[in-house]
């Protein structure tokens, strides 16, 4: 039988009225070491979170972590069946929940990353390209290609093989199949070097798919570390994955890993995008302009001034032009106007004097021609005697301002034409003009030495003039056609060159002729797209939209012939200028006559530049193209003046040896060549024409073909200084009248190069060589042995090189040398830094090449590539929307990370570890645990021990009451329960 005593009910009291905030202590504590137990046990799980995840962790975890709390909850109300059950289900679902995420993530991803099993064959492509060069953190992107190429190479298993190819404008591999044992590659990476200039992207795979189908592996894998520029990857906006795959073709498809580096936020910029001329054809006549358009391409202003400094045909005189506040993208044009004295190769360099992010775009140059004379016929088809009625009178006035006596003027006539006073012109004429009447073209033979040929209102041609001046055109010949009244349409209409190529850009179909009643035809500017007809519109005050015509041809081009274009339209709609594409010259043909029968046109101020710009159009083709786009292997194409490939000159023919004088002791140019049979000289006078009997030099080139195999002596005696080189080695040098002997071994049959230099100075000049052999004793160098033909053309594999001189204070580097149909080619190694190169020819080439030498080099440029500083992250780089649908073609993963890119390669899936994060967090909930186990100890030990207050009766008989209250609630609250 219980017994309730008096003490109990106090302590009844007290449990009942603290049970609720006890049993919500206990909750939070038992959820607390519930989650700090889960975080342990996520720690050392060591979990992971894979890249490209579609789940992201801040989801899972949490979950995971909820489950486990809301579990212990339900322990501790294990005493309140409902509240348990919704508590141990709804963190159940969460556990679960996780768990199909977590499991259908790792399916995912080894799906992904799987693949990367087995022996394979690796083909590691680093970006060599100019912006690599950029620094990120203190280190280019270049370094940081080698260094990740090498911690590939190093996870690589000992059966996997794997090869290096460095893209640039041509791939350079460094192994043309894939090595085994790849660890041995690691040691050599650190020879590696950027090409520079751009990135050919496609030609980097081709390189990749060969290399790869020389492995023996199954497996096969393509590594791209890359700074994710999109020059070299787009193709109409985007990367053309179709192409991409059309290179793999004839291999098992490789998965293709582009690791992209990071790019710099902030890039600092500016490059020299294009140096050019502003006209086509330049002469001493007149000054021309150089331009050099400067482009801001980075994403940051200079705001401080900065200058450009141009630097002309190598001189030490520097001009510099400054240029102020540069916006990102914006671009600026600095011109300059010089006036070249001389005809021939010029070369202008133009520099940035700013320090920026990417030096190497900071130069520029350009090598062009410069014309000292121009060559013009013209044939005139309306001899009239009226000076102003020809059709050419307005032709000579434009291009010839103090035009030659007038060849029509019958003898009688030109003793009553008073004579003028000839002044020396101060300023050269650029045109040498040749004014030749129809009738008389068949006497024309040599039509070789005209650049430009211009038919004024010509009716026709003789059949045999007909074929001349057809072979002229399509050898590389300029022809003007310019019809009136007098041409016969049916004879144009009909000439054609031995091949059936017509000469004539369209067909004339009918003359028009507007009544003096009715509105004239004006030429339409809006309409003008050849290059000679848009500088007229593009100036202003050009008033050739103001030329009345009245007559003129309607021509109709041939719409089939993507040879002929129209230039430009008149106001009715009919061409007004029609060009054509002819072999390899060049054909003009406008639609009126440019004499007065035609319109105003030739008494407008628009008449003389139009006629010259018209002029220089049909001249622009190069005689020479020394402006090359950047590659790893560049061929310099180096042309004789003649076009043709140099040997034995028919006026030349015979033994003996070919001479070249020169009318100064350096060798600069030949002024007369002649053939030698032999080199036995003693000079009193002048040794040839055009040459002084002093201060001169002679050069005596050709083969030799030994007669016997067996030691061979050679003697030189020069007055001055004379040497003597066979097969491009100095045998003897002779001084001061002394003679020389040396000896050199030949082999019969054997073609060898013989060259003998003279130098003179003052005095009497002699020169004298000899030779003897077996079987016979010493004589002069002369006899059938002896061949004018140049040596370097006679056997191309005897060892010449050139001097390869790179811009930016390089040193020099001899580069290989080849014989050529039109005079050699010379191949250059890693050219791919814009700027200025020249090459140093062995001195029996210079004689050949004159004409492309400045200051006794031939110069080449390489242009810049503006593509390649455009490094904005957000429009110039690769990004995921560039990747989409590429499994259509190919099987590319981007590679974010180093981690990404390794485990893409050996296997496993990576990922980031989050074992940190969950130790610090554990660490965490255990403080919280210890603080809120004491704050709940410290809570109850403060309630149990309660302060006695003795007091009076009457304040007893109240406690009492009071107790007794509290007694009965508890009593009525258990009773409920």
């Amino acid at each position: 039988r219980d017994i309730d005593w008096g003490a109990m009910q106090f302590l009844l009291g007290s449990v009942v009225s603290r049970n609720r905030r006890m049993l919500l202590e206990e909750m939070l504590l038992l959820a607390l070491r519930c989650l700090l137990l889960a975080l342990l046990a996520l720690a050392l799980a060591l979990p992971f979170i894979p890249p490209g995840s579609r789940v992201p962790w801040q989801i899972v975890l949490p979950a995971v972590l909820l489950g486990a709390a809301l579990l212990g909850t339900g322990t501790a109300l294990w005493a309140y069946r409902t509240w348990r059950w919704i508590l141990y289900g709804v963190g159940a679902a969460l556990l679960l929940i996780a768990a199909s995420i977590t499991i259908s993530e790792w399916w995912f991803q080894s799906g992904l990353w799987g693949h990367a099993a087995g022996q394979q064959d690796v083909v590691i492509i680093i970006d060599g390209s100019a912006s690599m060069a950029v620094e990120v953190d203190g280190r280019t992107n270049f370094e940081r290609a080698i260094e990740e190429a090498k911690s590939l190479v190093s996870k690589l298993g000992p059966d996997d093989a794997a090869s290096v190819i460095i893209a640039g404008p041509s791939p350079i591999v460094k192994h043309p199949s894939p090595v085994v044992q790849p660890s041995r590659l690691e040691e050599k990476m650190d020879e590696l070097r950027p090409t520079g200039g751009p990135m050919a992207v496609r030609s980097a795979l081709s390189a990749a798919a060969i290399t790869l189908a020389q492995g023996q592996n199954p497996t096969k894998t393509v590594v791209f570390i890359t700074d994710a520029q999109s020059a070299g990857w787009r193709t109409r906006g985007r990367p053309d994955w179709e192409l991409v795959a059309e290179t793999f073709k004839n291999v098992s498809t490789p998965q293709l890993v582009i690791r992209k580096l990071s790019m710099p936020s902030d890039f600092r910029n500016v490059q020299i995008a294009d140096i050019s001329m502003s006209r086509a054809v330049i002469g001493p006549d007149r000054p021309a302009t150089i331009r050099a358009q400067v482009e801001n391409t980075g994403n940051v202003a200079i705001t401080s001034p900065f200058e450009v400094e141009f630097r002309i045909d190598g001189e030490t005189r520097v001009l510099r032009l400054a240029v102020n506040k540069l916006d990102p993208g914006a671009a600026e044009t600095v011109t300059l106007t010089h006036t070249f004295d001389t005809g021939g190769l010029h070369t202008v360099e133009a520099r940035l004097t700013v320090k920026d992010d990417l030096m190497s775009d900071n130069t520029a140059a350009t090598v062009f021609r410069t014309v000292e004379r121009l060559p013009v016929l013209i044939i005139e088809g309306n001899p009239s005697r009226q000076p102003l009625d020809r059709a050419a009178a307005f032709l000579t006035a434009a291009l010839l301002p103090d035009p030659p006596a007038d060849p029509f003027l019958e003898d009688e006539e030109k003793k009553d034409v008073p004579e003028t006073p000839v002044k020396a012109p101060t300023v050269p004429e650029l045109i040498d003009l040749t004014i030749v009447e129809a009738l008389d073209v068949s006497a024309l033979r040599n039509l070789d030495r005209f650049q430009v040929i211009i038919f004024a209102d010509v009716p026709k041609l003789p059949p045999d003039a007909a074929v001349r001046f057809a072979e002229y055109v399509a050898d590389g010949g300029a022809l003007l056609i310019a019809p009136g009244n007098r041409s016969v349409p049916e004879f144009y209409n009909a000439w054609k060159t031995p091949r059936g190529v017509s000469i004539a850009p369209g067909r004339m179909v009918e003359r028009r002729v507007l009544a003096k009643d009715k509105d004239p035809a004006h030429p339409a500017p809006s309409t003008f797209q050849h290059p000679a007809l848009q500088l007229i519109a593009a100036n202003t005050e050009s008033d050739i939209a103001t030329a009345a015509i009245r007559a003129y041809w309607r021509i109709e081009p041939d719409a089939n012939d993507g040879n002929v274009g129209v230039g430009g339209a008149l106001s009715t709609g009919d061409p007004f200028l029609i060009g054509r594409r002819v072999g390899k010259g060049n054909v003009l043909m406008t639609a009126v006559s440019l004499d007065r029968h035609a319109g105003n046109l030739p008494t407008l101020q628009c008449f003389v530049p139009l006629v010259h710009e018209v002029v220089y159009s049909l001249r622009a083709a190069p005689i020479v193209k020394l402006d090359l786009d950047p590659a790893n292997r560049l061929t310099v194409p180096l042309e004789t003046l003649s076009g043709r490939r140099p040997g034995v000159d028919p006026s030349l023919a015979g033994p003996g040896l070919r001479a070249a004088y020169f009318g100064s002791p350096d060798f600069r140019r030949a002024r007369f060549v002649r053939r030698d049979p032999s080199v036995q000289f003693s000079w009193p006078a002048a040794p040839a024409p055009g040459i002084p009997a002093d201060h001169f030099s002679v050069r005596w080139t050709g083969t030799l073909l030994a007669p016997k195999t067996g030691p061979y002596t050679f003697k030189l005696q020069g007055d001055e200084e004379a040497r003597l080189w066979i097969d491009n080695k100095l045998l003897i040098e002779s001084k001061k009248n002394a003679a020389k002997e040396a000896k050199i071994e030949l082999t019969a049959g054997g073609r060898h190069a013989i060259r003998i230099q003279h130098i003179e100075r003052t005095g009497q000049a002699t020169c004298n060589a000899w030779w003897s052999g077996p079987g016979f004793g010493q004589q002069a160098l002369s006899g059938s042995q002896f061949s004018p033909e140049e040596p370097w053309t006679a056997d191309a594999g005897a060892g010449l090189t050139a001097a390869l001189q790179p811009p930016a204070g390089a040193n020099k580097r001899p580069v290989g040398l080849e014989a050529s149909p039109r005079g050699v080619r010379v191949t250059v190694e890693r050219a791919t830094q814009a700027g200025l190169y020249r090459l140093g020819l062995p001195d029996t080439m210079t004689d050949t090449f004159h004409h492309l030498l400045v200051d006794g080099t031939v110069p080449f440029a390489v242009r810049p590539q503006p593509e390649e500083s455009q490094l904005d992250a957000g429009t110039d780089a690769l990004t995921d929307a560039d990747f989409e649908g590429t499994e259509e073609h190919l099987e590319v993963f981007p590679a974010g990370s180093t981690s990404d890119m390794l485990h893409a390669i050996t296997g496993g899936i990576p990922g980031q570890r989050l074992w940190k994060p969950m130790a610090l967090a554990a660490f965490i909930a255990a403080i919280l645990e210890i603080a809120l186990a004491q704050w709940i100890a410290r809570q109850r030990k403060t309630g149990a021990t309660r302060k006695v207050d003795f007091t009076s009766a009457t304040d007893m008989v109240t406690l009492r009451d009071r107790a007794m209250e509290t007694l009965r609630a508890g009593e009525a609250a258990e009773n409920s329960r």
